[in-house]
């Protein structure tokens, strides 16, 4: 066999680290055999190459020794990390503008708990301030706006609160020294019958009843039984304790003129200011012609009940009689929307009780419902002074001004 032949087993040209210096390869060298290049290593023949290869072996150990000991530290801290939040809890998002986490120092996780009590922190610091009064059940049956009709009866006040109204005025008279009423309607009366005079000259407007008990009622009703019939009488008068003549509030007028004669008021020329002005005054004309099937008494253009300002007015405007106006209030609560009336404009509107300091309105206007119990908390709004009057039904009008 020929020695010059080339193997087919790989040679070994020896083990050149990586970290060898450029120059070993360098020095690599070629010769050929038969015409086929062999690839020779200069280094073969060397002894070094051993120890050589000895100390970066130790080298290349001790490196992987560092690289292990950083990754078990790193692992380590990682989990210590870990550990940490696991017993800390998440942090609590916050809501940057920039996209970063604004950590006050004193800043807790937040819990269910923690949320709530937030919320209920911002809502009270929304909640309007307010003041309270606590009424009683008895005082719905109280006030210049309760309503007394067939449904609704009286409820008779135990102290007195009726006044005299003879000799009041020389505006106009009174049909008995024994005529009653209530002392705010009576100064309103008796303002609108002094502005009467002055405007037109009359003072011809008698007051032929006011204040009437029950059994004064009952009296009225019997003779106009006994004289017209059981339809007239139910058309005409008032149930006994279901008639508002029994508030004090409410008086029927006619004009007794120098020649004798009794006239209606509501035709007769000097007094044509009066029906042209009387619900400035805080009087509504009670049992209108077109609300007959609601009152469930007959048109009466002498009888005149005081539900003082600014609700005479609110009633004319919108054309409602004290059943329609009652149930109209209800729709108004503090928590909801409130009526505002403007009187010089004559407008009305609603405002919510966040914004009624900036209401362009005299009066504010909402209902409260009564409570259940023996009592009921009625809110008031701020900054206002006010009056609170019963509906004689379920609940109380609260009538506020601005203050200022």
């Amino acid at each position: 066999m020929n020695d010059n032949k080339q193997s087919n087993e790989p040679r070994n040209v020896g083990f050149i680290d990586d970290y060898s210096n450029d120059s070993v390869h360098n020095r690599s060298t070629v010769r050929k055999t038969e015409g086929k290049p062999v690839y020779s290593n200069p280094l073969e023949n060397e002894t070094k190459p051993k120890r050589k290869i000895t100390k970066m072996s130790r080298k290349r150990y001790r490196k992987q020794n560092a690289a292990l000991i950083i990754s078990c530290l790193f692992l380590a801290a990682v989990a210590s990390v870990s550990l940490y939040f696991i017993i800390a809890g998440p942090e609590p998002e916050t809501n940057s503008p920039t996209g970063e986490f604004d950590i006050a120092l004193d800043s807790i996780p937040e819990t269910e708990d923690t949320a709530e009590a937030d919320t209920e922190a911002v809502t009270e610091e929304k909640e309007p301030e307010r003041e309270f009064i606590t009424l009683s059940r008895d005082e719905i049956h109280k006030g210049n706006l309760i309503l007394v009709n067939y449904k609704h009866e009286y409820v008779f006040p135990e102290e007195d609160i009726l006044v005299s109204m003879y000799k009041t005025s020389d505006a106009f008279s009174v049909n008995t020294t024994e005529t009653y009423f209530q002392k705010e309607a009576l100064d309103s009366f008796c303002t609108l019958m002094e502005d009467l005079y002055e405007n037109s000259g009359c003072n011809d407007v008698l007051v032929v009843s006011a204040f009437r008990t029950v059994e004064k009622q009952q009296e009225i009703y019997q003779d106009r039984l006994d004289r017209y019939g059981s339809e007239y009488a139910a058309s005409y008068v008032a149930d006994p304790g279901y008639s508002e003549h029994h508030t004090g509030l409410a008086l029927d007028l006619t004009v007794y003129a120098d020649d004798g004669l009794s006239y209606d008021i509501d035709t007769y020329e000097n007094t044509k200011w009066f029906m042209e002005n009387f619900t400035e005054y805080g009087f509504i004309l009670r049992y209108p012609e077109d609300k007959a099937a609601i009152t469930a008494i007959n048109f009466e253009s002498w009888h005149y009940r005081y539900v003082s300002l600014p609700h005479s007015l609110i009633m004319e405007k919108l054309n409602l009689c004290h059943e329609e106006y009652t149930d109209y209030l209800k729709d108004f609560t503090v928590d909801t929307k409130i009526l505002t009336y403007n009187k010089s404009s004559d407008n009305l509107g609603e405002i919510s009780e966040d914004n009624i300091e900036n209401a362009d309105s005299s009066y504010l206007i909402y209902y409260v419902p009564a409570s259940d119990g023996d009592t009921t908390e009625v809110p008031l709004l701020k900054n206002t002074e006010y009056t609170v009057s019963g509906n004689n039904v379920d609940g109380f009008i609260v009538t506020a001004r601005l203050k200022g």
